[in-house]
């Protein structure tokens, strides 16, 4: 098996000696992973430092000054080391690079590319390689190598966990909600961000899920009811019992954390204040409000616990 490290602004000495922000990054991981763990981090890092660089950043830069074929003939001089071979024009240098990378086991990382074609045409389809390519899009930008290997060592552990749920009912969902649905689920499988599948399913990583509720946390820290949606019951909890709510607040997805109903001790006007709540989706609490926002455009509510609203 191939390995072939990307470098993208960091000094491989550093990743091999851990110091600069991997020294902090890893102070802070072992306070919350076993030690054993973190070495095998530590061992890995040192062993891909040793490796030969690859580069290949700033791709839509020099996709813009210089088009394509340089960024396909680097990928063929530097992954293959065939400086002989040389691409005429995109299409010879798509079949170019398929029919040499078919068979290798290998990681491709993209910087900053934002146009289909230019990853089309670089890499192709899951099936160009011997293991699936997965793009986590913008995501992981400005994380810790710490980070980006728990991403990645999640997604080889779970390839295949994801989200699944009918194409109709997201698009009348987000159309509800004003979110113009058709162009932005275009665009996030544009992006590969999600995939709408043959029979009509839309498919997203659990993974994305997840880093799209880290980067709506990280809006407020301090204060769950500033921020845009909350799902998390803990903090529900704390801003519905202490009239906490905000304007700020649209969605909020509630389940018990509980396998029954559940009493709950929310102050009455717990919903006054979130003016521009549009999504809320309640299940197996026993509470009865005295105001609900006039905004709202979804109310699912199973199990409410009286005959009126």
């Amino acid at each position: 098996m191939a390995v072939l490290p990307v470098f993208h602004y960091v000094d491989p000495s550093n990743v091999r000696k851990q110091i600069g922000t991997f020294t902090q990054a890893f102070v802070k991981h072992e306070e919350k992973e076993e030690k054993t763990r973190a070495d095998k981090w530590r061992d890995a890092l040192r062993q891909v430092g040793n490796l030969a660089e690859w580069h290949l950043k700033d791709t839509r830069e020099k996709f813009e000054k210089y088009g394509l074929v340089p960024l396909q003939q680097k990928i063929i001089d530097e992954v293959l080391k065939e400086k002989n071979l040389k691409i005429e024009e995109e299409y010879d240098g798509v079949l170019k690079i398929k029919n040499r990378l078919c068979r290798k086991r290998i990681l491709l990382v993209f910087d900053d590319l934002d146009k289909m074609k230019q990853l089309k045409m670089l890499a192709g389809e899951h099936d160009w390689f011997g293991s699936a390519l997965e793009v986590l899009g913008s995501f992981l930008f400005g994380k810790s190598t710490v980070e980006w290997t728990i991403a990645l060592e999640r997604l080889q552990e779970f390839p295949d966990e994801a989200i699944l749920e009918n194409k109709d009912y997201v698009l009348e969902i987000l159309d509800i909600l004003g979110l113009y649905p058709i162009i932005g689920l275009k665009e996030l499988a544009n992006t590969s961000l999600l995939k709408i599948m043959d029979n009509d399913i839309v498919r997203m990583h659990d993974l994305l899920e997840e880093m799209g509720r880290n980067m709506v946390c990280q809006e407020c820290l301090d204060d769950p009811g500033k921020c845009c949606r909350l799902w998390d019951y803990e903090d529900i909890d704390k801003v519905l019992k202490r009239n906490r709510g905000t304007e700020a607040l649209n969605a909020l997805d509630i389940l018990s954390t509980y396998n029954e109903q559940q009493v709950v001790c929310w102050n009455p006007e717990a919903f006054s204040k979130m003016d521009n709540l549009k999504y809320l989706r309640i299940y197996g609490i026993l509470h009865v409000p005295t105001h609900l926002p006039n905004d709202l455009r979804i109310l699912d509510w199973i199990l409410y616990p009286s005959k009126y609203l």
